[in-house]
């Protein structure tokens, strides 16, 4: 599988507080235009979660995204590790379908964003149309999580 490093995810308690703290610290910023210049949300039964994008002026290709989580499986991993907890790790690939048949062929079960069986037939995009796929953190010793980008 062909994939390149595109993102790592901390947990924060309040995302624009931890926004200023990364720009200042690391010199990261929020990309001016695009999907990922505004806060993104997500508002599903059992999964509430606010994040935003953070871009390396040195790689313009990979970022830093703190994530608020308000309601799921999240919240319950920023309590017991608190804030600048990796939650996950993402890599990009070029087609989210063949990764989910690769994965599949390795024996992993594909997982959505809540940590739910996927098939392949119901991968979903989130807001800023980036399709997503996850798979157990016992498989890596970590999250991991494989974009295909809609830009």
């Amino acid at each position: 599988m062909k994939c390149k490093l595109s993102l790592v995810c901390v947990l924060v308690k309040d995302l624009e507080k931890s926004m200023k703290y990364y720009s200042k610290l690391l010199g990261f910023k929020q990309p001016k235009h695009g999907p990922y210049s505004n806060i993104i949300k997500i508002d599903e039964p059992g999964l509430k979660f606010k994040y935003a994008f953070l871009q390396s002026g040195f790689l313009d290709d990979c970022y830093l995204e703190p994530g608020e989580p308000i309601e799921g499986p999240q919240v319950d991993l920023l309590k017991k590790y608190g804030e600048g907890y990796i939650w996950e790790v993402s890599f990009r690939v070029e087609d989210i379908e063949e990764t989910y048949d690769e994965l599949v062929k390795m024996g992993i079960q594909p997982l959505d964003m809540a940590g739910n069986p996927l098939t392949k037939d119901k991968i979903l995009a989130v807001p800023t149309g980036t399709k997503c796929i996850y798979i157990p953190k016992k498989v890596a010793g970590f999250p991991i999580e494989f974009i295909e980008r809609a830009f």
